[in-house]
């Protein structure tokens, strides 16, 4: 399915805003990429030891690289976000002219402490719409508008990509279990499908989960026993995850398709996200809706997630605003995070609850504080067409993005 941002190509507006000199080796049809220099605003490229909240925790010397994970695929790629983490030494913050002139010698070894990620090309010949990091950060999978899954196995001496075949449309949404042993994958073939991610076989269920109409997202509780999918047939279902038989009725309430589903670390709610401009909660044993439908925002709402420690719930989606939410109580924290200049798809927490990831139409990912809401450096550039999905590695080390690129 081809789409098409709300507005023109917003991207230009941030051009110029974020230089990052990255080197990707070409070894043996690995790519491996690491930071040979970086030239960024000094908010990008400099923050103070003691500010709050930092994606990058201590006293270290804060750098941050992207690069492409799939660089010449033939019409879509995954592209990653790799944030450098704390160096063993105190190190003393090198001024802005400093790094600025280290940047011109592009040639010269990659600074103490870099990164260097060996990853498998992805083969997709279509728009990449999800990514997902399995949670002991062995696998990345990715899927889309080819039909294919793309299983990585980052932990491989020589880093292999397994494509899974079987879906007949689209891959819309992925998730593992919380074991790391299963893939599910959710389709606009309105079905959901299991996969063992160490062979790349499928997974027989007794009963095939389906669904009326198209399902755009798929989550698995924390302790691993249930499925929840929303679909556009406006309903929310609950799966027996060993069986895959149903494990209640459904939840009905969303007047138009459901785009998102996630469930709270506690296991005790669900919250969704839809085409009728609701956020919603949902009581997990009850099935029943807890306190009212928020209409706060003035489009559809595309995606949900809960942060890792259970204290804040995010969504956003076509309004081109992040909304954040006391998710016991269900009412908005703070204002609106805007800055986006198109709807936004997907959204990520990193394991520490501290960042939010946010995907675009515009063509970017941004980084926000997850307790102030202040925008953390300038957008990730590097996409040419829609971001559809984030995912961060379990370690924090990573940030992989999926789009509708087409080169």
């Amino acid at each position: 399915m081809t789409e098409t941002p709300a507005t023109g190509d917003a991207r230009n507006s941030f051009a110029g805003q974020a230089d990052a000199v990255i080197q990707a080796h070409n070894i043996q049809g690995d790519i491996h990429i690491h930071a040979a220099s970086i030239s960024a605003p000094p908010t990008l490229r400099q923050l103070p030891a003691e500010a709050p909240h930092s994606i990058f925790p201590g006293k270290i010397k804060r750098r941050l690289a992207w690069g492409s994970l799939s660089v010449a695929i033939s019409t879509a790629f995954v592209l990653a976000f790799v944030i450098l983490q704390k160096q063993d030494s105190p190190t003393t913050s090198s001024s802005p002219s400093t790094s600025t002139s280290s940047s011109s010698t592009s040639s010269t070894a990659p600074p103490t402490g870099h990164t260097d990620i060996p990853i498998t090309p992805q083969p997709h010949s279509d728009g990449v719409k999800a990514v997902a990091f399995s949670p002991d950060g062995k696998f990345l999978a990715s899927g889309g508008d080819d039909k294919i899954i793309i299983l990585q196995n980052l932990h491989a001496s020589e880093p292999t990509a397994v494509p899974l075949t079987g879906h007949l449309d689209a891959i819309e949404s992925l998730a593992f279990s919380p074991d790391s042993r299963i893939l599910v994958s959710a389709s606009s073939d309105r079905t959901i499908r299991f996969w063992d991610a160490t062979t790349g076989g499928p997974i027989i269920r007794r009963a095939q989960i389906t669904h009326s109409d198209r399902v755009r997202s798929v989550a698995i509780s924390p302790d691993g026993t249930l499925i929840a999918t929303g679909s556009e047939d406006k309903t929310i279902r609950l799966w027996d995850f060993a069986s895959g038989r149903p494990a209640r009725a459904p939840f009905t309430g969303h007047d138009d398709a459901i785009k998102s589903v996630a469930f709270s670390p506690d296991n005790k709610r669900l919250a969704s996200g839809g085409d009728d401009n609701t956020l919603r909660l949902w009581d997990i044993a009850t099935g029943q809706p807890i306190g009212r439908p928020h209409k706060d925002h003035s489009d559809k709402v595309e995606t949900v997630a809960f942060s890792p420690n259970g204290k804040i719930l995010v969504s956003a989606g076509d309004d081109w605003a992040v909304r954040l939410w006391d998710p016991t109580t269900g009412e908005p924290v703070g204002k609106p995070l805007k800055g986006h200049q198109n709807y936004i798809r997907g959204l990520a927490f990193t394991p520490d609850s501290k960042v939010i990831a946010t995907a675009s139409g515009d063509h970017t990912v941004r980084l926000w504080d997850a307790v102030t809401g202040t925008p953390l450096g300038n957008p990730l550039a590097g996409h040419t067409n829609i971001v559809r999905s984030v995912a961060f590695s379990p370690d924090g080390k990573m940030l992989a993005s999926g789009s509708m690129d087409k080169r």
